[in-house]
């Protein structure tokens, strides 16, 4: 901790070196932003001068302007060609301060006479972001930080589920319209990014703390200048851009965890802890003697020099399989941010800087974990347990801390450079402890039997993402040229994961122990690490043009990704020699200490290493991906726009999977092809206020390496093996989105939604009927094709109209309802119908939800400086895992009602203090089979409530 706060001190110091200083200046500044008050768009060029005198400027490419004058009060009087001129009065300038002042002009056509107001800062980002949904030519939904903040949400997983047709699932994953993470593609500033999990094909939400992020919108609609890789939504998160004037921000809190906070049986393993900075990976690194081949068993037999190697080999990484309880302590966080504008040469240059750092211990002792099979005969089939885990302990403290930078500086009044810097690092210890039945095994369900098994884990993520990039406008023409550069280098590393299980019975008044040692279930150390660099260039070129005298764009650009990946697995496993060894007494470190390590051909100790990386999963992946688009955004009439065009992508997506031979034809993947993807959206304005949209577009959902990757996961965590199919093909998808949307006041808003969506292809995860045991392995397919139909509602409502004392609440409901099918292919249903034949010849889409329901109450007082919000959050039962061939029925993950609040307070002039409490409901994390009218529990859970405090100092 003393490390960590010197750091957040040293950012503090260096930072703070460009603050104002200015003790003897006499002057003040007044700056703000020129904006289109009909399409929220920035001002280039408007005049902005102090009445009555010469002192005056003019708005730069981002509506920007920067006037210097004498302490005092003044007018400023804004004016640009065929707008109507806006006076604002009583501006307030007070020496070596800035007053901010924002403005919206309105085009001369909606009324005729110059307009006189009171100043006022407008920084309501929420309006703000609603104006620009409000104006967009695609459907989009968005949240802004003031909504997030409002919320109590710590990191953007937790706020982007306040979004309309939004979920996430394990607390990372965006499900946008109820579709899984394939569906998803996610940006940083425009630039995408590519995800740390190497299972999944977006990017971990919660790697991005909320106190630097300014919003993040989601785009529902295809349009030509955005990836095609989407169907459910596009995900752009926006960093803090710097402000008008001086901002300081610090704020921390602490939380407590009923299931995890203080708890003397919080469980732990050797080296499971992160750390301070989640940096300890290296404890856990394989020795050198291991990183080379092992000795040979066979050779062992007959050479004392090969069992020496064998046995130093064997020592060199014994032990460390046993769980221990230890005293958790609290969760906590603390971040800083800090943010400036500074003129140099004469020219802005603005800054933001950041630190946000928070550790958490989660814990759960009360949960379930069955495997089930269909044994008995087709007359009277029965869902039986293949294994029954009435005692699934899991425990993890984790790590997530970041850090961002972004500056920015206008060379010209038309012309801006900028560099985006982020660094964002997590690390997860975990362990997790099982105990339950195994019939099978035994031959019985008496509990007396039992099996016991540990997975012992700790996983390190670190994604460093540098951009630069310009905005440029050609006044010739007033042409726009944005372009973007992007690196981000990913790493994930799990170094050392232990699973362990054995066989328990209880004999008369003994305890029987015996290790398992069968193949593919001994015990194992896992050593993968995870390298990936996304490198994106794009530029965007927008050239406006007259139609029947309404202002009309041309859009044309291009991008191209690229992507190289590297995934390396070693696997080491305990097995028996010929020689027994002595049996299992329950103590795994005696079991794995060094007199039962080695080779002895004498007999006795017979338990040895040895190298099953062959059955592992190295593999080096690569995506080249370049596309081109052409638009047009052109305005039929006053009331009509019409947005269309069309995006082509190129696919070129190889894999090598290392372990296979070179003769073997899946030794290679390869999925290429081109697409050109059409989209239109139209735009029919009823009302100044009210919106009728139309869209479609074509898009594609391409697979992951790790799908492509022919090697099977082993199932450490409860989880069960993933095996990866070469032959998948990349998914194309038609989209149409009917939306009727009305905005009666800035701060409120109504919308109903209708949308469609055909898969050709789609890939779904199904139990393997070639697995040795069906439950315990899932591979990917192609289906045929699936069909989704859904229906959204979204209303934001000032509740002032019920009467006064509601004057300061708001609220807000947003529901979505969603129908999805997929044929079942026929020889799969065939099979099914042998247990079930009642069943029908569809089931909904994987990952699909059926409702989705997000509301919030809120109330706020400016004048008592007090902040309260109520937040509720649901979705529907969801398709996660497909039965598929193996005849076993279906794996629903059940609907998981949430409830959170918080109240916030501020205490004098710049410290706010803040209660929360989440998870208020506690209900459980369930996941289920459903057999003859009967519900099997799969896997079930609960995390606990957690009630934090905290506080925010702020100097604005």
């Amino acid at each position: 901790m003393k490390c960590f706060l010197a750091s957040a001190f040293l950012l503090f110091g260096f930072l703070a070196a460009f603050t104002p200083v200015g003790a003897f200046a006499q002057s003040g500044t007044i700056r703000g932003q020129i904006i289109d008050g009909g399409t929220g768009e920035p001002l280039l060029g408007a005049t902005v001068q102090i009445e009555g005198t010469s002192i005056g400027s003019i708005t730069d490419l981002d509506g920007k302007y920067t006037i210097k004058t004498e302490p005092g009060t003044v007018s400023l009087r804004v004016s640009y060609i065929s707008y109507n001129t806006l006076t604002i009065k009583d501006v307030a300038v007070k020496a070596d301060e800035v007053a901010v002042v924002d403005a919206r002009l309105v085009s001369a056509e909606e009324t005729l006479q110059e307009i006189v107001v009171e100043a006022k800062a407008l920084r309501d980002n929420e309006t703000a972001l609603l104006t620009m949904q409000k104006k967009s030519a695609v459907v989009l939904d968005g949240i802004s930080a003031q909504q997030f903040s409002r919320s109590g949400d710590s990191d953007a997983a937790a706020a982007i589920r306040r979004i309309t047709g939004v979920s996430v699932q394990g607390g990372k994953y965006v499900y946008v319209r109820g579709l899984g993470d394939r569906y998803t593609k996610t940006s940083l500033n425009s630039a995408q990014i590519p995800g740390l999990d190497p299972d999944k094909n977006t990017i971990q939400m919660d790697l991005f703390p909320s106190n630097l992020v300014d919003n993040i919108v989601v785009y529902k609609t295809f349009s030509p200048e955005l990836p095609g890789s989407f169907s459910g939504g596009y995900v752009d998160i926006a960093t803090k851009d710097f402000p008008n004037q001086f901002t300081l921000q610090f704020s921390g809190s602490i939380g407590y965890n009923e299931n995890a906070s203080f708890n003397d049986n919080f469980l732990t393993h050797t080296n499971s802890s992160p750390g301070i900075l989640g940096l300890t990976a290296s404890d856990r690194a394989m020795p050198d003697i291991l990183k080379g081949e092992l000795a040979d068993v066979g050779v062992a037999f007959s050479n004392p020099a090969e069992a020496q190697l064998l046995d130093r080999q064997s020592d060199a990484i014994q032990g460390g399989f046993a769980p221990q309880a230890e005293t958790s302590f609290t969760n906590h966080s603390i971040s800083l941010s800090i943010g400036n504008q500074k003129e140099v040469f004469k020219r802005p240059l603005g800054f933001v800087g950041g630190f946000s750092y928070q550790k958490n211990y989660d814990q759960y002792s009360n949960g379930q974990r069955g495997y089930f099979l269909l044994p008995g005969t087709t007359q009277e089939p029965s869902l039986d347990t293949a294994q029954q885990y009435s005692v699934y302990n899991n425990s993890t403290e984790s790590v997530l801390w970041g850090a961002i930078f972004n500056t920015s500086y206008k060379i010209s009044p038309n012309h801006k450079v900028g560099v985006n810097l982020m660094y964002n690092h997590s690390a997860d210890g975990s362990t997790t402890y099982q105990q339950g039945v195994h019939p099978f095994h035994f031959g019985t369900n008496d509990p007396s039997k039992q099996i016991e098994a540990r997975a012992l884990a700790y996983t390190q993520r670190g994604m460093a993402t540098g951009q630069v990039k310009g905005e440029h406008r050609l006044t010739s023409r007033n042409i726009k040229v944005n372009w973007l550069g992007s690196y981000t280098k990913l790493n994930q590393d799990e170094p050392d994961l232990r699973f362990f299980n054995n066989f328990r019975e209880v004999v008369g008044e003994n305890t029987v122990y015996n290790a398992v040692n069968a193949n593919l279930v001994a015990p194992s150390r896992y050593f993968r690490d995870m390298d990936e660099t996304n490198i994106e260039g794009k530029v965007d070129i927008e050239i406006p043009f007259l139609y029947q005298a309404r202002e009309s764009k041309i859009k044309v650009g291009g991008t191209y990704l690229e992507r190289e990946r590297d995934f390396n697995e070693r696997i080491l496993q305990y097995r028996l020699g010929t020689s027994p060894i002595r049996q299992y007494q329950g103590d795994s470190d005696v079991y794995f200490a060094p007199d039962n390590l080695g080779w002895n051909p004498n007999g006795g100790s017979s338990l040895f290493i040895r190298d099953e990386t062959d059955k592992g999963g190295t593999y080096y992946g690569l995506e080249k991906l370049p596309a081109a688009y052409a638009m047009v955004d052109l305005p039929l009439t006053s009331s009509f726009r019409v947005s269309g065009g069309v995006r082509y992508e190129q696919t070129d997506i190889f894999l090598n999977n290392v372990q296979l031979n070179e003769d073997d034809p899946a030794k290679y993947a390869h999925v290429k092809g081109g697409d050109f993807l059409p989209g239109v959206n139209i735009t029919k304005n009823l009302m100044d206020n009210m919106n009728l949209r139309v869209g479609y577009g074509r898009t594609v959902a391409r697979p992951n390496f790790r799908e492509l990757s022919l090697f099977t996961t082993f199932p450490f965590l409860g989880a069960v093996g993933e095996r990866g199919n070469p032959d998948l093909k990349r998914v194309k998808i038609d989209n149409i989105d009917l939306r009727w949307e009305y905005y009666p006041v800035p701060t409120e808003y109504l919308s109903v939604s209708l949308f469609y969506k055909s898969f050709k292809d789609p890939i779904e995860r199904v139990f393997n009927p070639l697995s040795q045991d069906l439950a315990q392995e899932i591979n990917y397919r192609n289906v045929s094709s699936a069909s989704v139909y859904g229906l959204e509602l979204e209303v934001r409502k000032d509740l002032a109209f019920i009467g006064d004392f509601f004057r300061n609440f708001r609220t807000g409901v947003n529901a979505s309802l969603i129908y999805s099918a997929v044929d079942i292919d026929p020889q799969e249903l065939e099979t099914i119908r042998l247990n079930d034949p009642e069943r029908d010849g569809q089931r909904p889409m994987y990952g699909q939800s059926p409702y989705l329901i997000n509301s919030y109450l809120s109330y706020e007082s400016e004048a008592k400086r007090v902040a309260a919000n109520l937040v509720y959050n649901v979705y529907g039962r969801r398709l996660a895992v497909i039965g598929g061939f193996s005849g076993i029925p279906d794996v629903y993950e059940q609907p998981r009602n949430t409830l959170d609040f918080n109240i916030k307070k501020g205490i004098g002039q710049h410290l706010a203090v803040k209660l929360a409490a989440q998870n208020l409901l506690n209900a459980l994390y369930k996941e289920t089979h459903e057999f003859k009218g009967e519900e099997y529990i799969y896997k079930q859970y609960q995390v606990g409530r957690t009630y934090s405090i905290g506080f925010t100092y702020l100097i604005d």
